[in-house]
């Protein structure tokens, strides 16, 4: 296994999530510049539209202010506050000029300036009336001036006075839809911002799932490995400790393993009362099938005697190769000395049966010196010297046969 069978390496999904947030906090950068821009735009165009309003409102206020005046030129014969109505009047005019002059500097769209020129137009006409009146009433034609401002120069002055609510009517307009645009692009701004947040929690939230599943997905394979690895060393451990004890060829248990386990019986039955058998075999015409037919069908005689030593013992038993033709046998917990005997002789019937291999038929027999524990012996060593030395006492015998040790108790 190879961890390039991932879609995705980390340094692409780092580079894909750093892409990202660059990416997003780019645009809710710019979305808030762009409201901060707007809403600076809107508090601008309020702050001028109020200024050019309450210019206008001063405007009526003086137009209001040069009526009064007027009225009361009508009111007084007494020629000191006939030139002080006359100063005032004169101060209100003046004062609207100056107003006008600062109105007409200021930011104006083309309807704003348009009912600026007709109410210019108005002012001036009232304002010939308004001064026809001033004259008629220093001259004591009370009278006529008074004829002359009620019937014409306040309706005059009315008229101009639309015009000048008009213009307010029209900078009340524009700021509110000023305004209402504004809240839409802030609105829109604000929605942008949230659809990009959101984006940004579900991309993230995809990255971290894929970056999660990578993790599993490499945490389980380096754990695979690791079980495999494990696994091909345990394999190989017991391989190696398997070869260490067994014969390579037969894959029975070898001299040490034989040994150790000789020793451990002999140990249990001293320790438990109970009766063991030793067989010591060494099998009869097999180094003439090995120069007769060579080592690989004395390999294959070997194999198959081994077959037939584990078809007729208890599982329990321990048969071991110690040599090239001798074998052991350790029968643990017998009931009787007979057992081990009929054992033996299953035994000498199982190999003395022909084997063939192809065309070639061999034969071999076998001889079986047989010792028990416990007898006059102690240890394990000499329990096989007793039962090797009962096999050599069975081939003098005449071969393919058992013996029992004589030294047994």
């Amino acid at each position: 296994m190879k961890e390039s069978h991932f879609n995705f390496s980390s340094r692409q999904i780092a580079s894909a999530f750093i892409t990202i947030i660059i990416i997003l906090v780019g645009t809710s950068s710019l979305s808030l510049y762009q409201t901060h821009r707007v809403s600076k735009e809107l508090n601008r165009v309020v702050t001028v539209s109020d200024v050019q309003i309450e210019i206008v409102n001063k405007f009526l206020k003086l137009a209001h202010e040069r009526s009064l005046t007027l009225q009361s030129m009508l009111l007084t014969r007494d020629p000191f506050e006939l030139d002080d109505h006359q100063m005032r009047a004169s101060a209100a005019a003046s004062n609207y000029l100056r107003l006008r002059d600062v109105l007409l500097k200021m930011e104006l769209s083309t309807d704003e300036r348009a009912l600026i020129r007709e109410q210019d137009k108005q002012t001036i006409n009232t304002g010939i009336k308004q001064s026809r009146v001033i004259r008629l009433a220093v001259d004591g034609q009370f009278d006529l001036a008074r004829g002359l401002l009620y019937d014409e120069a306040i309706p005059s002055q009315a008229k101009a006075m639309g015009f000048m609510q008009q213009f307010i009517d029209l900078k009340q307009a524009k700021k509110r839809a000023t305004i209402r645009e504004t809240k839409q692009i802030i609105d829109r701004t604000t929605d942008t911002i949230l659809v990009l947040v959101l984006l940004g929690v579900i991309i993230s939230i995809a990255i971290a799932y894929i970056v999660t599943t990578r993790l599993k997905h490499e945490i389980n394979f380096r754990n695979q490995f690791e079980s495999e690895l494990e696994q091909r060393v345990e394999e190989r451990t017991e391989a190696l400790t398997f070869i260490a004890s067994h014969d390579t060829l037969t894959a029975l248990p070898n001299r040490a393993v034989f040994t150790e386990q000789l020793a451990n019986s002999v140990k249990h039955a001293d320790r438990n009362g109970q009766l063991m058998a030793l067989f010591f075999m060494d099998l009869d015409g097999f180094k003439a099938i090995n120069d007769l037919h060579g080592h690989d069908i004395g390999d294959k005689v070997l194999i198959e005697v081994c077959r037939r030593f584990k078809e007729t013992l208890r599982e329990e038993d321990v048969v071991a190769r110690i040599g090239g033709d001798e074998f052991t046998v350790i029968i643990n917990e017998l009931e009787q000395k007979g057992d081990a005997l009929s054992v033996a002789q299953k035994l000498i019937t199982q190999i003395n049966t022909p084997m063939r291999f192809d065309a070639i038929e061999c034969r071999v027999g076998i001889s079986i010196g047989i010792s028990f524990f416990p007898n006059n012996v102690l240890s394990p060593d000499a329990l096989l010297t007793e039962a090797d030395d009962a096999m050599y006492a069975a081939k003098r015998s005449g071969k393919n046969r058992y013996s029992v040790a004589t030294s047994i108790v």
